[in-house]
């Protein structure tokens, strides 16, 4: 009888899960912006098909339809909105409590603030803007911009103050 009750429990959860993540048809946002780019690398269309090709190999676009389908997908449906699918204008803010302290992050397609909402830095405000031209984020600072992390493909190296660089992989 326990096995039993125990085969329950997981086909029931199971199909929770099933229909939890792929009840939604979902707007597919990265998938589209990887097809975007793809088409804006050339006007030529053998060109095109060229990177068509290499982000097929690579695989690019399996990667992008994989996340699309298991992860944001999955975050559409129960948020309502789609990380990637933000358009030039739109803004999320969000609030995080970290140790006591509570912040806001004001995110947009090319620009994070996060301002501390209460604590010792109550009032402090930092500035990371997104150059899609270099792929870097820059942090917003009093003498000009600095560089804190630039993407290569699915890795993303961090830059720390001391010029160090550590390489992370974002792939999964």
């Amino acid at each position: 009888m326990k096995r039993f009750k125990k085969l329950i429990l997981m086909a029931t959860l199971a199909a929770f899960l099933m229909m939890s993540m792929f009840g939604c048809y979902g707007s597919f946002a990265f998938s589209k912006k990887v097809y975007d780019f793809n088409g804006s690398v050339s006007g030529d269309k053998f060109v095109n098909n060229l990177v068509f090709w290499l982000l097929n190999v690579i695989p690019v676009y399996g990667f992008a339809g994989f996340a699309d389908v298991v992860v944001l997908n999955f975050i559409e449906f129960w948020t309502g909105s789609n990380p990637m699918a933000m358009d030039a204008g739109t803004e999320q803010i969000q609030y995080v409590t970290v140790d006591g302290a509570e912040f806001k992050l004001l995110m947009s397609n090319d620009t994070l603030s996060i301002e501390t909402m209460s604590g010792a830095n109550k009032g402090d405000i930092v500035k990371m803007n997104y150059d899609a031209a270099s792929q870097s984020w820059y942090l917003q600072q009093q003498n000009g911009p600095v560089k804190v992390a630039t993407m290569h493909g699915d890795k993303m190296d961090l830059i720390y103050p001391s010029g160090n660089i550590l390489t992370v992989d974002v792939s999964y």
